[in-house]
């Protein structure tokens, strides 16, 4: 699990460049997920993804996200490689 936080005012913009994980119709073996703000919980959950295809980017709603990668360790792949910026906007977490 990794916290990313920037200036309050500012959004975070997830890009994946590189995504290769187990398939899964509900991704239930290997996925990463995105939650707004500092907390894994599923009213918060901004995206969650598995498989080969290259998930769009993903902003967040306020400047604090976790992204959270979960495995069952059976089936192993590349995984991903992704990239995190910052752009202004109105924060909406408090």
């Amino acid at each position: 699990m990794n916290v990313l936080t920037y200036l309050l005012s500012y959004l975070i913009v997830h890009s994946f460049e590189k995504f290769r994980l187990e398939g899964h119709s509900r991704c239930a073996f290997d996925s990463v997920s995105i939650y707004n703000g500092k907390m894994i919980n599923s009213s918060r959950l901004i995206a969650r993804y598995c498989g080969y295809t290259i998930p769009p980017d993903v902003v967040s709603s306020g400047s604090t996200v976790v992204v959270n990668f979960a495995t069952d360790s059976s089936v192993m792949r590349e995984g991903f490689f992704a990239r995190y910026t910052s752009v202004y906007g109105k924060s909406l977490l408090l």
